[in-house]
């Protein structure tokens, strides 16, 4: 095991007319604040990406072990709880 050791759930906008898909695993050193943003590896591009709520990802969490690397946490305050709602909605 590395340093990346904790389990993460993050959305990431899929395309404009798809919105936000469902929450997808990553790792990261220490846990991360729902709200916080991220950048995450997609394929074969890095996108900008949201951690949600664990309770979003579909079916079990997948083992931090087994997930890619957060590799970059932009340095601003995590979005709150009305924020992460309205995206939600939107």
């Amino acid at each position: 095991m590395d340093s990346y050791s904790a389990g993460v759930a993050v959305v990431v906008d899929l395309h404009p007319t798809r919105g936000l898909g469902g929450a997808l695993s990553y790792r990261h050193a220490t846990p991360l604040e729902p709200g916080t943003l991220v950048q995450v590896p997609l394929g074969r591009r890095e996108v900008l990406g949201i951690v949600w709520e664990a309770s979003a990802l579909q079916g079990a969490p997948a083992d931090p072990d087994t997930c890619r690397p957060v590799p970059a946490v932009l340095g601003v305050p995590p979005l709150g709880a009305p924020w992460r709602s309205l995206l939600a909605f939107a």
